[in-house]
């Protein structure tokens, strides 16, 4: 990170928020709970960076928000919550989200994601947050339906709609694929997929995990949590 000029990213993001003005909001770290993890000595620089670019794009565009983004149910899992006051000093803190454990299977019901979702509050501390790429999957491999999914997303919608501090939610694909297209390595996953003694079979349970985590199935047809957000 002390290679990386605080200046030149800048650079880039207020050459990118001039380009495309729709943007207002910019994640710097994704996934920054794993990666601190692994490189905890890296903190401190990576948090000058932070605020000289967030301190550069509020001069710039002081419409823009700026923040990080960490795994909830890893942090969950692992019980890492500490992470997020020390990643926290931007705008908001942006949560990913899958109902699963350490495994990549399906551990939550809907109403025990709408529980995370409140320790997601919690952890937040009173700031905003957003939610990018949260989700469920039909895939029965994994322990999913698209029963749960169409629940976990009705209430997540209402969740967006009732919660102040919630700035937006995205789910994580639009679009099924065909079963066993999916392939994730453990270096693929973006950090939030832990080496484990099964590491082999995470992987390949993230892979169905993914294949099913669509609204639309690949055929293009709706499932139910497509009707439940279409009708909100």
């Amino acid at each position: 990170l002390d290679a990386v000029p605080a200046a030149d990213v800048t650079a880039a993001l207020r050459a990118a928020l001039t380009r495309y003005p729709r943007i207002d909001t910019v994640v710097i770290a994704g996934d920054a709970d794993s990666h601190f993890e692994r490189y905890p000595g890296m903190l401190d620089a990576y948090n000058g960076l932070f605020g000289e670019v967030r301190e550069g794009l509020a001069d710039s565009h002081p419409g823009v928000m700026v923040g990080n983004a960490v795994s909830l149910d890893r942090i969950i899992n692992r019980g890492g919550g500490a992470i997020v006051e020390e990643l926290a000093h931007g705008d908001f803190v942006a949560f990913t989200y899958r109902p699963v454990n350490l495994l990549n299977e399906v551990s939550r019901t809907p109403q025990g994601a709408m529980e995370d979702m409140r320790e997601m509050l919690r952890l937040a501390g009173g700031r905003q947050v957003a939610l990018l790429e949260a989700g469920w999957t039909s895939s029965g491999d994994v322990g999913g339906s698209e029963a749960d999914q169409a629940e976990f997303a009705a209430a997540l919608a209402g969740l967006a709609a009732s919660e102040p501090s919630v700035e937006f939610v995205t789910w994580y694909r639009m679009h099924d694929r065909e079963a066993g297209t999916c392939e994730v390595s453990v270096p693929d996953a973006g950090g939030s997929l832990l080496a484990t003694d099964d590491g082999e079979y995470s992987a390949t349970a993230l892979g169905s995990y993914v294949c099913g985590a669509g609204l639309l199935r690949a055929d293009g047809s709706p499932k139910p949590s497509w009707e439940a957000l279409a009708s909100r």
